[in-house]
């Protein structure tokens, strides 16, 4: 298993809602387009399950009501 990522730290949120933006830019060109809005908790979402889905069996219970982003953000994490 030669896939090891290389870890960037980001110094401000702004930086990473730009980040994610771009990845979601790209996730876009290739499926179906999915109309985010990158406010703050929804970043640090998208990166908790980033977290949870690269580690060894790594599987996350995610749970809100209906039309809360649940499924968009992970597969924007994926």
């Amino acid at each position: 298993m030669d896939d090891k990522k290389i870890y960037q730290e980001i110094e401000s949120l702004t930086k990473l809602k730009s980040r994610l933006e771009l990845i979601l830019e790209d996730y876009n060109s290739m499926n179906t387009e999915m109309n985010l809005i990158m406010f703050s908790d929804a970043c640090e979402h998208v990166l908790r399950i980033c977290r949870i889905l690269g580690l060894p069996k790594g599987n996350a219970l995610l749970m809100g009501v209906g039309g809360s982003g649940r499924q968009s953000c992970s597969k924007l994490a994926n």
